[in-house]
């Protein structure tokens, strides 16, 4: 069926085509959300207009089977992010004088940008520094160069083909290795985990009597997730060693300043977790500290397993953004995405811009790139490309 549409909006209906029948513009926000599976945007050549806010798209879908075509998409932060198995993006001409944008999107990129501190990605080698097959350094890929780094040989962890999740080699703990990141600034936060552990899952901000400023996230029961901030302490406990199942875990660990807001939810899914002995409102003054990936401190519990993806955020994020970045994470980690057709279109971007990115990087994309033209950077591993600069 078919559907007229004159505003930008989200398109709900599963298998239904929608026709822009107008221009359409959305200040400062996202125009079209693509909320269910097998539906089409049919732009019949008319624009959509944003005001270059950080964040925004102009076509966002994470579902399956989606159709964008014959669109002119204008001054988002990213043209169109399609992530969505089975997809077809065809004839459409995005323009945007937003530094750093992004045409086309494909999964590659993390969606939300806003108030991101640190991110570390396994997925991408070229942020890894080895030192045989162990690793010595982390590559902070937010731009902020927080890298996470180990000097001592025998604390190092590894960076091997047989620890892995989703076909995708992660940074690997055998009980007895640590990573310090430079200080990351934190008030309310989101942050994000992807990982693999069999026992002592810790992330720790320097917390390391509880009585620090600071904040982990700890795999096992006896307080799972704990807040320290200006003098008052929150801290809540989930099941025992839930962290622990060896199996590929996503966590979102979220803060604004109370205890009620002190949350962990796991695959999208939100816990139920009682407090753990204290229960303040710990507010959000800065904690400016180092993060020690897989231990406590790097002299205790240390991690067996691997983390692939860390996302550190210094704000609580909506709950519009926070779903968005798991996602990317669930496409990424959980599902191989395949059959993403790129064909027919034409991207003109600040310089500073990318025109395709499709995260081909961890090798769970498979995307075919036909007939673009473009006046910027191509990043493109899919498997069939035919494009001009």
């Amino acid at each position: 069926t078919s559907y007229a549409v004159s505003s930008c909006q989200n398109l709900s209906t599963a298998s239904q085509t929608y026709y822009l029948i107008a221009n359409a513009s959305s200040p400062g926000g996202t125009c079209f959300n693509i909320t269910n599976a097998n539906v089409t945007l049919d732009c019949a050549g008319y624009t959509i207009t944003g005001d270059n806010t950080i964040d925004t798209f102009g076509i966002y879908s994470n579902s399956l089977n989606s159709t964008i075509k014959n669109c002119i998409i204008k001054n988002f932060s990213t043209g169109i992010y399609a992530s969505g198995n089975s997809s077809t993006i065809y004839n459409n001409t995005i323009n945007s004088s937003y530094s750093g944008a992004r045409g086309i999107v494909t999964g590659g990129e993390l969606p939300i940008k806003n108030g991101l501190q640190a991110w570390f990605d396994s997925a991408d080698s070229s942020s890894i520094t080895l030192s045989g097959t162990k690793v010595s350094q982390w590559n902070d890929k937010s731009g902020n160069a927080r890298n996470a780094t180990q000097g001592t040989g025998s604390a190092q962890p590894w960076y091997n083909s047989s620890q892995s999740i989703n076909g995708i080699q992660t940074i690997y703990f055998n009980g007895a290795q640590s990573l310090t990141t430079a200080q990351i600034p934190l008030g309310a936060f989101t942050v994000f985990s992807v990982f693999k552990v069999s026992s002592s899952l810790f992330l720790e901000q320097s917390v390391t009597s509880n009585t620090n400023p600071g904040q982990y996230l700890y795999g096992a029961t006896g307080c799972s997730i704990n807040v320290y901030r200006g003098g008052s302490r929150s801290a809540k406990d989930y099941s025992t060693n839930w962290g622990h199942a060896n199996t590929p875990l996503i966590a979102t660990h979220l803060y604004d300043g109370t205890h009620a807001s002190n949350s962990l939810m796991i695959n999208k899914t939100n816990l139920t977790i009682t407090t753990c002995g204290v229960s303040a409102d710990a507010g959000t003054a800065t904690v400016n500290d180092v993060f020690y990936i897989g231990s406590r401190a790097g002299t205790s519990l240390f991690t067996t397993g691997g983390f692939g993806e860390l996302a550190f955020y210094n704000r609580s994020l909506t709950p519009a953004e926070y779903t968005r970045v798991q996602d990317y994470l669930m496409n990424k980690w959980y599902y191989n995405l395949t059959n993403i057709n790129i064909s027919n279109n034409t991207i003109w971007l600040n310089n500073s811009g990318t025109a395709l990115l499709e995260g081909a990087e961890s090798s769970n994309v498979n995307a075919t790139l036909n007939n673009l033209t473009s006046n910027v950077w191509v990043n493109n591993l899919g498997a069939s490309n035919n494009f001009n600069l």
